[in-house]
């Protein structure tokens, strides 16, 4: 571990998805470019859920930044609410995850609402360990 790094030194965030209603059809974030880092990372946070209310995000690779034959990284994570609370999950993938000729990920939000609520969230993109920082 480079403990001389900040943590600026050893992460990037990109903003994949603004907050956005997400109950109505799947939002796929930004893709971003991997090369020379050695982590990813999705956060997503939901406002208040209601019972019943499900969300579940997906890392999603591709070619290129434009999401050329993009597919499923990884498993895909899920979270159901209860009581009217607000939700975080977290998906995560190495470098070494992706297949051939695949150098961009992006993040896939899916919600299932219980019919009555609109489900609302944000996510995030987080690059790490890059071994090259100019």
């Amino acid at each position: 571990m480079k403990t001389n790094q900040t943590i600026k030194e050893r992460f990037t965030l990109d903003m994949s998805v603004a907050v956005q209603d997400v109950s109505t059809a799947d939002v796929t974030g930004s893709y971003v470019d991997m090369a020379n880092f050695n982590r990813v990372a999705a956060v997503v946070v939901t406002d208040e859920l209601a019972a019943d209310d499900a969300v579940s995000i997906q890392l999603l690779q591709a070619k290129d930044s434009s999401g050329t034959d993009a597919k499923d990284l990884g498993d895909a994570v899920s979270v159901t609410g209860t009581a009217d609370t607000a939700e975080q999950l977290f998906a995560e993938a190495k470098a070494t995850d992706l297949d051939a000729d695949f150098s961009h990920v992006a993040v896939k939000i899916s919600a299932t609402p219980d019919g009555t609520t609109t489900v609302n969230a944000a996510g995030s993109i987080i690059r790490a360990d890059g071994s090259y920082r100019p």
